[in-house]
């Protein structure tokens, strides 16, 4: 790589990318490394190179990663944090956490059937229908519904995808899921 210093970063694998991030973050000693998604993107030879390097470097640094491939963190982590859609689920060593977790979205999670499964109690379907109208037609089946009961919305407008979650928790409402169903459509799950 020696040749290759003034050469810019760009004109590297994607592998050989994130090893000299890795590099570079080394390079001023922290006492935490945060690495995002380290081997997104990577063929399985760079993933595993990447990962090796991390095992090694655990035993002298503090290391956080953020990942969403649950294998990864079954190889990697000694403590887990299981967060979704910005809210704290579950944490603990990581044994615990992959043998036995205690709530429902970390099992689902690990398991592959992340809420895939989930029972609902009304469905409502806002196809058609544009924010905040969506929001307020919502708003007002989840009135009708026991606490702890579930809602599910389908939504085909692009901005409810995100506006209709953020206002459902702003106002105290627990957003179990959106995912999508198609091309168009959307599915939200409420939980009042």
């Amino acid at each position: 790589m020696k040749h290759r210093l003034r050469a810019p970063a760009s004109r590297l694998s994607v592998g050989q990318q994130q090893r000299l991030c890795l590099a570079r973050s080394l390079a001023v000693r922290p006492e935490i490394l945060l690495c995002d998604e380290p081997t997104s993107a990577l063929d399985p030879v760079s993933s595993q190179t990447i990962e090796k390097k991390l095992v090694e470097l655990k035993k002298d640094y503090t290391i956080v990663i953020v990942t969403h491939n649950i294998h990864q963190a079954i190889r990697l982590a000694d403590y887990v944090i299981h967060l979704y859609l910005g809210e704290l689920v579950e944490h603990g060593p990581a044994n615990e956490v992959f043998e036995h977790p205690k709530e429902e979205r970390t099992r689902a999670y690990i398991n592959g059937t992340f809420l895939a499964d989930i029972k609902f109690d009304k469905e409502l379907d806002l196809k058609g229908t544009k924010c905040p109208y969506n929001f307020v037609y919502a708003k007002l089946a989840l009135d009708e519904l026991a606490e702890g009961n579930i809602l599910r919305i389908i939504v085909d407008d692009p901005t409810a995808v995100t506006e209709l979650p953020r206002g459902m928790e702003a106002d105290g409402y627990e957003v179990l899921n959106s995912n999508q169903l198609n091309k168009t459509d959307w599915e939200i799950l409420i939980r009042k």
